[in-house]
């Protein structure tokens, strides 16, 4: 049985308030569950109200994908800025390796927050889904 749409939740709070419970990878819906059970691993549900935090079969990956895609490019952008500007010694070359990676590492590290900002995005504008399954 998959989610029930009569079922979704109600955007509590300021959007401030709901993208910042996604960057701290809190639920944006109870605000007491935790989005992530461990590093590498998401929680299809939340473990407290039970909201199904992105719906695979409605595109929702694709919130996160342009989410974490924007940001990391703007990172990007701003230490290439940095690195041309306030570096004049450093060859194009060398300034392309060093912001390519530092863009890699952020995207690495910040993903997970990355993934809560674009689920407390989809919570203001779509709501979350209650999983109707095993209570």
């Amino acid at each position: 049985m998959a989610a029930h749409p009569a079922k979704s939740t109600k955007p509590r709070g300021r959007v401030r308030q709901a993208l910042w419970d996604g960057v701290r990878l809190i639920c944006p819906a109870c605000r007491r569950g935790r989005i992530y059970e461990s590093f590498f691993r998401k929680n299809y549900r939340c473990p407290e109200c039970r909201v199904i935090f992105e719906r695979g079969t409605e595109g929702d990956f694709l919130v996160t994908t342009v989410t974490a895609y924007s940001i990391v490019a703007v990172f990007t952008c701003i230490i290439a800025f940095i690195l041309n500007f306030l570096f004049d010694g450093i060859s194009l070359a060398t300034q392309l390796i060093i912001t390519g990676c530092i863009g890699l590492l952020f995207s690495i590290l910040f993903y997970r927050n990355m993934k809560g900002l674009a689920i407390g995005g989809l919570h203001l504008v779509f709501g979350l889904y209650e999983d109707l399954r095993e209570r």
